[in-house]
């Protein structure tokens, strides 16, 4: 999964790298590091991220803007 296709996974779901993270159970830096390039997901990641995308946009956990953290 490239970074372009993580980039168009998220505008699917209509979700920020933190609430993907959420979703996978990971820190955003790692979403972001893979947005970037640095990193790749790895197969599990990328089989949770299809499954996603199989559920769209319900399937991302939102959070209240001003909401205190789990």
């Amino acid at each position: 999964m490239s970074p372009d296709d993580l980039k168009e996974l998220r505008k699917e779901l209509a979700c920020t790298a933190k609430e993907l993270a959420v979703a996978l159970g990971i820190e955003q830096a790692t979403v972001m590091a893979w947005e970037k390039g640095d990193l790749f997901p790895t197969k599990q990641f990328i089989d949770q991220m299809e499954a996603l995308r199989a559920k769209g946009k319900s399937a991302i956990p939102k959070r209240a803007r001003g909401a205190a953290p789990e």
